[in-house]
């Protein structure tokens, strides 16, 4: 925008600006977007690195070693060994085919009865199951073709050894072949034809799923995958209404997750669909990285597709008080809040049932309201049953009563006028917190707790003299956004007097 003159301050020409962007070709986008622009150009520095949180290497490993895939082709490797004859378009014979269904458990449906009528197999390409694992298998080098035979190479032998490096293995071939082309590959409907912008989506659902510590809807991965459907693929065909659009991208995102589901890397707890005419389907439901999907995964994402993801080691803050471990996540060379946020986590966990007794300990003593908040902050994450009466008990803490007026207001345990304290340090300290928490309108619901606009500018006149450190910071934020004039003015006036008082106090 501004190499083309934008005017940043100008939301129109910056709406207009984008306007024009979307209506280019996905092409026309790509070439001003360029990895450049994206990764090092930016003004802003690019993107920020995503914080992934791994399991130990023997999780990771154990998770491996109970993929599905990879046990279906070990055993399809030990089977063909030293060789067996292949067809001439390259198959396993129908005899093999058939032994190899029950063997790796396919669950194909060979010489299919349908009613009184028989559908026999004549070719295991008619076997689609087993033509996905076969074909991953070869891509991954588990096997190869040689002279009309198919033989197990020496990572396929060695299968089992080190299921990380297998597991890696199948994950390069998911991401070559296609999470979705690998299943409908020879396909002639317009899902086949489409399978390679839905195998397009293995990294930035693989990225999504790595970099969340919590498992992701399905819904929100089908969210993904339509919106960008929609803006690079057109189906100029009035029978395709966005209904249909949406069902189509549902359909194949359910089949690239069966895919990594039965790859080991993901776990989709689905919900079953009945459809209209009685068949079903899965949806919904929440997917979530295995542990060795989290480990492969991410090693990939980094070395081969240059994702800005950043590995975070293990919680070593659990032993320290709460106060400590605020202060240890301040600090320049391990400070940010995401690090904080797992710390916090782990030493919760660490403390079990005393965690909530240590936290409003460290609410009381502090004298920093930043570890105030954060402990307050951390007890609403908690069973608010048991927080509840320690939060209260706050209450004759002067130094934390505010912000325990605050958390109950919040949690409609007290009602709103009770934010509107006549100690004057405490509604400093209200209004403080509200203003971090809750921004303008949260200095508002403090004030108008207080009463008419005439009552609330007695209350401020009352506040200049008022010691606390944030008593400067409620004033002027108040002058600069209440939408009351003469609420503003008081606050204003007040703020010049508290600056003058502390110049003449020698503070």
């Amino acid at each position: 925008m501004v190499a083309e003159g934008v005017d940043l301050d100008e939301p129109g020409a910056i709406e207009a600006w984008m306007d024009a962007f979307n209506s280019l070709s996905y092409d026309e986008r790509a070439a001003i977007l360029t990895d450049e622009v994206l990764r090092g150009g930016a003004p802003f520095g690019g993107f920020p690195d995503i914080p992934v949180d791994l399991p130990t290497e023997d999780e990771a490993r154990a998770s491996a070693a109970a993929a599905p895939l990879l046990n279906q082709i070990s055993r399809l490797a030990e089977f063909f060994g030293a060789g067996r004859k292949l067809t001439q378009k390259g198959h396993p014979t129908l005899s093999d085919a058939r032994e190899l269904v029950a063997l790796l458990e396919t669950g194909d449906r060979v010489d299919e009865w349908i009613g009184d009528r028989q559908f026999k197999t004549r070719s295991a390409a008619d076997l689609p199951r087993l033509s996905f694992i076969a074909r991953l298998a070869t891509k991954a080098q588990f096997v190869r073709k040689a002279k009309g035979q198919l033989i197990a190479t020496k990572a396929g032998t060695a299968m089992g050894r080190d299921p990380l490096a297998d597991l890696a293995r199948l994950v390069t071939a998911i991401d070559d072949v296609g999470m979705v082309s690998a299943r409908t590959a020879g396909g002639r409907y317009v899902w086949s034809t489409l399978a390679p912008f839905f195998d397009d989506m293995f990294v930035p659902l693989a990225t999504m799923l790595v970099s969340d510590g919590e498992p992701v809807t399905f819904d929100s991965i089908v969210d993904l995958a339509f919106g960008e459907f929609e803006d690079e693929i057109e189906l100029d065909n009035p029978h395709w209404t966005i209904e249909r659009r949406r069902d189509l991208v549902e359909s194949q995102m359910a089949t690239a997750i069966e895919t990594l589901e039965q790859a080991g890397l993901v776990a989709w707890a689905s919900e079953t669909v009945v459809l209209s005419y009685g068949s079903t389907k899965r949806a919904h439901g929440t997917v979530d990285a295995t542990p060795a999907g989290r480990w492969v995964l991410t090693t990939y994402l980094i070395e081969e597709h240059d994702q800005p993801l950043v590995v975070v080691g293990p919680p070593e803050l659990t032993e320290l008080t709460f106060e400590e471990l605020v202060l240890a996540a301040e600090e320049p060379d391990g400070g940010d809040f995401v690090r904080f946020a797992r710390e916090l986590k782990a030493w919760i966990e660490h403390r079990g049932a005393d965690a909530p007794g240590e936290l409003a300990d460290a609410a009381r003593q502090t004298e920093d309201p930043a570890v105030r908040g954060l402990a307050l902050a951390a007890m609403a994450d908690l069973d608010v049953a048991v927080s509840t009466p320690l939060v209260r008990s706050l209450l004759d803490a002067p130094a934390a009563r505010g912000s325990a007026i605050v958390w109950l207001v919040e949690h409609e345990l007290e009602p709103a006028t009770t934010l509107a304290d006549p100690d004057p340090r405490v509604l400093v300290d209200v209004l403080a917190t509200m203003v971090v928490t809750h921004g303008p309108d949260g200095l508002v619901e403090v004030l108008d707790a207080v009463g008419t606009h005439d009552q609330q500018v007695e209350r401020i006149q009352g506040l200049w003299r008022q010691s606390n450190p944030a008593t400067p910071f409620v004033l002027e934020a108040i002058g600069q956004t209440h939408p009351t004039k003469i609420v503003a003015k008081a606050a204003r006036k007040a703020a010049m007097q508290h600056r003058s008082w502390l110049a003449a106090e020698g503070r």
